[in-house]
């Protein structure tokens, strides 16, 4: 984990600041802020994360209503939230998660049934990665929402789930392994962690699954996303192949 963190604080020290408010041509919204703001999330780097968060609220001011964006800018609210928490502000988590929390719900809204995956995507690997860190008050509603978008965006591409790349089956699948355990349901948890290592073999969400099944120990608290890096999709990467 750690040689992970330090490889993402290094790339995005390597990214050019974003010129204008929009995406670099060939390159989706996500692509274009999710390195910024997970910076920040995994490795507490302020400067990316404040790059990643002024890129999503000039991106607002001209797409006001874009469902994706507006799910980063809950998933970045709920990180101030969790930093707040761990500053002991109290008042200023309970005000940033309130915040987020009706974000998260706004930008869910906002798309239409057909076009939710980006929403669906963001509020599910937000849980993954920062979930743990919200008060113990706070888990229930927060792993209850995130499971039910996981499950709503892997049925909404059940027809080319399988075909889609490794990353993104395992981060939803072990996505939803992980907020059933966080929520108690240690039965539901094995049933995705048996699918990922029968329709994953080979891959660490596989190793990671099969820890789950074979340890009671390794069910206390498993770690299933952000277990690849998705080297295509590194904003880097995407330009260049656009090119």
């Amino acid at each position: 984990m750690k040689r992970t963190l330090l490889a993402l604080s290094m790339f995005s020290l390597l990214i050019a600041p974003a010129q204008g408010q929009e995406p670099p041509e060939g390159a989706t919204f996500s692509q274009w802020v999710r390195e910024d703001l997970f910076a920040g999330f995994m490795g507490d780097s302020k400067p990316e994360f404040e790059r990643g968060v002024a890129k999503i609220d000039e991106y607002l001011k001209a797409h006001p209503g874009d469902s994706g964006a507006m799910a980063w800018k809950a998933s970045s609210d709920l990180y101030l939230a969790v930093r707040a928490r761990e500053s002991k502000k109290p008042a200023d988590y309970e005000k940033l998660l309130a915040k987020a929390m009706a974000e998260f719900e706004q930008a869910y809204r906002s798309a239409p049934a057909d076009g939710r995956g980006a929403a669906l995507a963001v509020t599910g690997g937000t849980a993954v990665v920062l979930g743990d860190r919200l008060a113990p008050e706070s888990k229930t509603a927060f792993f209850t929402l995130a499971r039910d978008r996981f499950v709503e965006l892997e049925r909404a591409q059940s027809a080319d789930f399988t075909k889609m790349p490794l990353h993104h089956q395992g981060e939803v699948l072990g996505g939803l392994t992980q907020m059933e355990q966080r929520l108690g349901n240690l039965d539901g948890a094995a049933a995705y962690a048996r699918r990922i290592v029968s329709t994953l073999a080979g891959s660490p969400y596989a190793k990671a699954a099969q820890g789950f099944i074979d340890d009671p120990a390794a069910r206390s608290a498993p770690q299933l996303g952000c277990m690849t890096c998705h080297e295509e999709g590194r904003l880097a990467n995407v330009i260049a192949a656009h090119k």
